[in-house]
């Protein structure tokens, strides 16, 4: 019985079949057209006459690429015509040796009159242009069209006369036409090419550097398998947001007063040096003399103290030792570049690092302490809470999740603030931070104080979708905005591209660590390691490898990414390529894209070389 029912059924279920098939193949035929009106796809454009001979042109300038200036030879003849036309029109013939040129008609009344030019007797396969000399111009004269003749030394063309100028003396119209008969040397486009494929190149090369330097630790954030099982009790959690900008004010202001300090020797070389090796001196003895201030075993809470003081009066004085040799820096560097200009690339260096020790070591040693200041402040409110119990650990917790959230809010209020100027900051800065302050504290004290929560995994998202959002905007976008900040020019492509760099590297690292062996994680926790150590010794080792093979594919991205940022003033090649295309220099712009061509696959192949040896 059922099998009669299923014969019954299977013309149906085929019928059903065949017609979704057929609804399929209609929705993808509407879809299909669609697509085709909105790409304004047109097969009329390609085969107009005057389109496919600009076409041609461009092909023919691009197969013709400027690498050399030649020797070059000329000669012209001289064709009149008058404007306007009288009443008897007639052709013009002019000869000069075997050249012959006729011109027909020899007059023209209005700027539609079509008019032809016949030679013969020129140069086989030599170009030319025509000239006009307009009535009454010294040196004027205005460009008609070119030419070039054929095998046999002929040639025939069509032109317009862009203005008449109407007199009764007949106008003058320059037959020139030019060969080369040398190579000369390499041509300017060559030598600017040249220039600006190194530029390329050592743009590529810092982004991709400074990238990879802090995608590095980003990385570490990103890895899932790092951070899901990290947990914390909600009061370590948040006295480590309390105090981050606690540690960033002050780190950033002690390292600003260092800075201000070492300014003072700026010029005063013995002075600079003497001061330099006496705090270097200072800080080696309060790291050597005393008790080991890195150790694993308990220490009295006083010692703590004192070790924690002596590492951070060594780490002044040894930031001021580099602060005063940065200053001396700054005058060495301006001194070779003012006496010795063949080596001034050197002296703008050694300027440029230590002026960048000067401007951004506040906010690098700023941030490195807020680092410092949340991981103490998450490991002592976690102490805290372990150590107490009942109505105490439960009144720390209120008070400290309070403090951490009136500041976390007041953070991302200001934030705000500063971004859309909102005419009534307090209501998103004070009052909400305040509000919030009072809910959390409410919570902190209701919930259980020794609950951990997966902070790790909250810090991982966090980070994975700032990459993604990073990585998804084009350096093409990136470089518009820095163009505006620091000038067109390659520090604009440098910042753009090391933005992207950090979040592309910062994904692609992240998945190698999340790829690891687990084996040696496990080995090394259970010996007792921290986190720190967890990483060096076991997460660090397996991928390096896939770190310096991911860096130099990157480096080879640059190098392509490079050439489309200087479309928008992010300097290098692309930027001189823009401006020969715009002003229609195709063989110069095909010199350009050749070197582009070459470096990538020079690159590619090094850089193939490099991974097939680490890897």
């Amino acid at each position: 019985m059922e099998e009669k029912q299923d014969k019954e059924l299977s013309p149906f279920r085929h019928a059903l079949r065949s017609g979704i098939w057929v609804i399929a193949a209609i929705i993808g035929i509407l879809v299909f057209a669609y697509a085709v009106a909105v790409t304004q796809i047109n097969l009329d454009e390609p085969q107009d006459p005057q389109r496919q001979a600009v076409t041609t042109r461009v092909i023919r300038a691009l197969a013709r690429p400027d690498f050399f200036e030649f020797h070059e030879e000329k000669r012209s003849m001289d064709v009149l015509i008058r404007m306007p036309c009288p009443e008897e029109i007639s052709g013009a013939q002019t000869s000069l040796g075997e050249r012959v040129v006729i011109l027909k008609p020899n007059c023209a009344s209005t700027t539609q009159d079509v008019l032809t030019m016949e030679g013969s007797g020129f140069r086989p396969r030599t170009d030319g242009i025509l000239r006009w000399h307009p009535a009454g111009a010294v040196a004027t004269t205005r460009a008609l069209t070119t030419f070039r003749a054929d095998s046999d030394g002929n040639f025939e063309v069509e032109f317009t006369m862009p203005d008449i100028r109407p007199t009764d003396e007949p106008q003058r119209i320059e037959v020139e036409e030019k060969w080369q008969t040398g190579i000369k040397g390499p041509s300017e486009t060559l030598k600017i090419t040249f220039e600006k494929i190194i530029e390329t190149i050592f743009l590529a090369l810092i982004a991709t550097f400074v990238g990879t330097i802090l995608a590095v630790p980003i990385s570490f954030l990103a890895a899932r398998n790092l951070m899901e099982n990290v947990n914390a009790p909600i009061a370590s959690i948040a006295l480590a947001i309390f105090v981050l900008p606690i540690g960033w004010f002050i780190g950033s202001a002690v390292t600003r007063w260092l800075v201000d300090l070492a300014g003072y020797t700026f010029g005063q070389l013995l002075l600079g040096i003497g001061l330099a090796l006496i705090a270097g001196i200072a800080s080696w003895l309060l790291l050597r003399i005393g008790p080991p201030i890195f150790t694993d075993e308990p220490q009295p809470l006083l010692r703590q103290i004192v070790s924690i003081v002596r590492l951070v009066l060594s780490s002044m004085l040894a930031f001021f030792a580099i602060a005063v040799l940065a200053n001396q820096g700054l005058a060495l560097g301006l001194w070779l570049e003012q006496q010795l200009p063949s080596i001034s690339f050197l002296g703008n260096f050694i300027y440029l690092v230590s002026d960048a020790i000067r401007v951004l070591s506040p906010g690098i040693i700023g941030f490195m302490m807020a680092l410092v200041a949340a991981s103490f402040g998450s490991k002592y409110g976690q102490e805290v809470v372990l150590r107490t119990s009942g109505t105490v650990a439960r009144l720390f917790t209120a008070v400290i999740a309070g403090l951490g959230t009136t500041v976390f809010v007041y953070v991302i209020g200001s934030a705000l603030n500063w971004l859309y100027q909102f005419d009534e900051p307090q209501f998103w800065t004070l009052y909400p931070a305040i509000v919030g302050g009072v809910i959390m504290a409410v919570v902190g004290f209701l919930i259980e104080p020794k609950r951990p929560f997966a902070i790790g995994f909250t810090i991982y998202t966090l980070t994975r979708s700032i990459l993604n959002i990073i990585r998804s905007i084009e350096p093409l976008i990136y470089v518009i905005v820095f163009a505006v900040w620091v000038g067109i020019g390659p520090f604009a492509g440098v910042l753009a591209l090391t933005i992207h760099t950090i979040a592309a590297l910062g994904k692609l690292f992240s998945e190698q660590v999340e790829d690891i062996d687990e084996g040696p994680v496990e080995a090394v926790t259970a010996t007792g390691a921290n986190r720190m150590q967890l990483i060096a010794f076991s997460v660090i080792p397996q991928v390096v490898p896939s770190y310096i093979a991911f860096t130099l594919y990157r480096w080879d991205i640059n190098v392509r990414f490079s050439t489309v940022i200087g479309f928008a003033g992010g300097g290098g090649i692309g930027f001189v390529l823009v401006q020969n295309i715009n002003l229609l220099r195709y063989r110069q712009a095909a010199v350009m894209m050749i070197a582009i061509a070459v470096v990538v696959m020079t690159l590619d192949y090094i850089s193939s070389k490099i991974r097939s040896r680490i890897i």
